[in-house]
């Protein structure tokens, strides 16, 4: 079934997609890279991306078959990660205070979950050269053996050379790939990659099991009444949606903190967690202190735990 016709999609989306099949032929693709193709234009509105995608059938039915068995999806940022739909993925990037030894902050954040992660993970790298450059290094030495490398990183320094690298790597080591050559790429191909890899395997984690708990972040404040106020907005959508499971957690200032406030979800039951900061600005604590409250409440629970954009 194509896109297009799936039932699940949004009437919109469809349109979309039989508009998209007017303006790229993808006749000569098989089906699982066609739809994986067909994915990337339809999040980028650009068919002059065709040319310059190497999605091997071999590689998308290993993604699909890791997703499908559970593998973990490790994302070199957190924008794409958010960007994800349907299976849990880790980004390490708020754990990392500083590169160290690293090219950059994404390299030693793709390092660290490389670590914990060695073996059958889906890589993600939608962003950063450097991260991408990390795997490769990973996987020539050996220490890296996952089910799936997506690269498409973008930018006109290290890009284009960590995507040709990832080819080379692939081709010596066997390890598949999926890679978008070039300076161009970015956050919204590779997930929408990914994405195509979660429709083609029918795991769907997110609408599963009924209803997700939801954890609403505040900054926090040393107001009664600022703090009040975050309490009583999740009261009155308790009311709106009684079968949802609500908390609200504070960076700084209020208890519960974040943290704490996802442990009393676990506790209460929940195993999937969606978490929406009601910030007002990205500023640091939107930008590193947030995610990094989620990543250690993913170590602690192991629960799925998905994110607004906006972490």
């Amino acid at each position: 079934m194509s896109p297009a016709e799936s039932p699940k999609i949004h009437p919109i989306e469809q349109e979309s997609y039989r508009r998209l099949a007017t303006k790229v032929d993808l006749s000569a693709w098989a089906d699982g890279p066609a739809a994986v193709v067909a994915r990337v234009v339809h999040a980028t509105a650009d068919p002059a991306l065709v040319d310059q995608l190497v999605v091997p059938e071999a590689a998308v039915s290993a993604g699909v078959a890791a997703l499908r068995a559970g593998a973990p999806v490790v994302c070199d940022i957190e924008m794409v990660r958010a960007g994800i739909s349907g299976v849990r993925a880790i980004c390490t990037l708020g754990e990392v205070a500083d590169a160290g030894p690293y090219p950059s902050r994404s390299a030693a954040a793709m390092a660290l979950a490389a670590a914990a992660h060695p073996d059958g993970a889906v890589i993600v790298v939608g962003c950063a050269p450097t991260a991408l450059a990390e795997v490769n290094r990973l996987i020539d030495a050996g220490t890296l053996r996952p089910a799936l490398v997506i690269g498409t990183p973008v930018g006109y320094v290290g890009a284009a050379e960590a995507k040709e690298a990832l080819l080379e790597a692939s081709e010596r080591t066997g390890v598949p790939s999926i890679v978008l050559r070039g300076d161009r790429g970015g956050a919204a191909v590779a997930a929408s990659m990914l994405n195509a890899l979660v429709r083609l395997s029918g795991t769907d984690a997110a609408t599963a099991g009924g209803p997700a708990s939801l954890l609403l972040i505040g900054h926090g404040t040393r107001s009664a009444e600022g703090a009040d106020e975050l309490h009583r907005f999740a009261t009155e959508l308790g009311k709106a949606r009684p079968s949802v499971a609500i908390e609200a957690g504070f960076i700084e200032f209020v208890e519960p903190t974040v943290d704490r406030a996802i442990d009393m979800l676990v506790e209460a039951g929940a195993t999937r967690v969606v978490a929406v900061p009601l910030l007002l600005l990205g500023a640091g604590h939107l930008k590193d202190d947030g995610p990094a409250a989620l990543a250690r409440a993913r170590k602690r629970h192991g629960c799925l735990l998905y994110t607004s954009r906006c972490v």
